[in-house]
């Protein structure tokens, strides 16, 4: 081989080298267990980057199902049911069910290998529901047996304040992922995220003294996933209310089918809202 391609050979293995030590380095490739907590402050992207891994995972399940289902039918054996995505919120261009607090309460089961994505847990249960000895130990059962339940399923969840979350919740993780900040540029978006730990007395045990910038890494994620979801969806509890300015020109009503109609949650406020949108929208439980 002449010596110039040899050359340039070396030469390219050397910048492959380089680009993959700067982005294993700066990116990070987020693995998931079973029970997966998001977290971080406001309009950081923490729904964003739930329904991106959570149809990452799906479409993943979707996959190895497939596979399993080829190879068992040609040995002629049952083929097992096919895994569901589940979610609390609508989504778009995406084959999901809603989220329902009998699959919460484990009265149905879903199928093997499904992943279940839970917005804002904190509406579902906070901190303060621990007065409820049902409720703790349903939602116990249901979040430290989920990789039993779901044969290997994945359950994500994301929060603002991971202090409000039920403990159910906490004592079952021992990583997170927190997002510091969120930066939209032309066809993708850059997160700066930071792996911590959980420890059994409720506290961070990765605190640094360095500049907390320094200990980020960065996640990317391609635009398309804002379409997949309203990022303003519970504003549908207050849409129908009626405005303290009223404007020369009358509002217009655009029916949006990515809202929340019907909220999820063990907190009696819930019902008065789900009551509410029942009245005004004229949706069913099923919504």
């Amino acid at each position: 081989m002449d010596s110039s391609k040899v050359i340039a050979i070396c030469f390219l293995l050397l910048i492959a080298i380089i680009v993959l030590r700067i982005i294993r380095k700066h990116f990070k490739v987020i693995t998931m267990p079973n029970v997966f907590l998001i977290t971080g402050a406001i309009k950081t992207g923490k729904t964003l980057l739930s329904v991106h891994l959570a149809r990452k995972e799906y479409r993943k399940a979707l996959l190895r199902w497939y596979v399993r289902k080829f190879f068992r039918t040609l040995l002629h054996k049952d083929v097992e049911e096919k895994p569901m995505l589940y979610s609390n919120i609508h989504l778009a261009r995406t084959k999901y069910n809603i989220l329902s607090l009998d699959i919460i309460l484990c009265k149905v089961r879903i199928p093997p290998k499904s992943i279940v994505l839970l917005d804002e847990a904190s509406l579902l249960a906070d901190s303060m529901m621990f007065k409820d000895k049902y409720i703790n130990e349903r939602l116990m059962q249901f979040v430290k047996l989920f990789a039993h339940y779901s044969h290997g399923g994945k359950l994500i969840i994301d929060t603002q304040s991971l202090s409000d979350l039920h403990f159910s919740f906490k004592r079952c993780l021992n990583n997170y992922i927190y997002i510091y900040s969120r930066t939209k540029l032309p066809f993708i978006t850059i997160m700066k995220v930071r792996e911590m730990l959980w420890s059994d007395d409720n506290s961070m045990i990765n605190v640094s003294n360095e500049d907390i910038e320094l200990s980020m890494r960065k996640v990317i994620i391609f635009n398309g996933s804002y379409k997949l979801y309203d990022c303003y969806c519970y504003s549908s509890f207050t849409d129908f209310l009626p405005m303290k300015v009223v404007y020369d020109r009358d509002k217009k009503s655009v029916k949006d089918d990515l809202k929340c109609y019907k909220l999820v949650s063990f907190h009696n406020f819930a019902q008065e809202i789900n009551d509410a949108m029942k009245e005004h929208y004229g949706v069913t439980e099923e919504v």
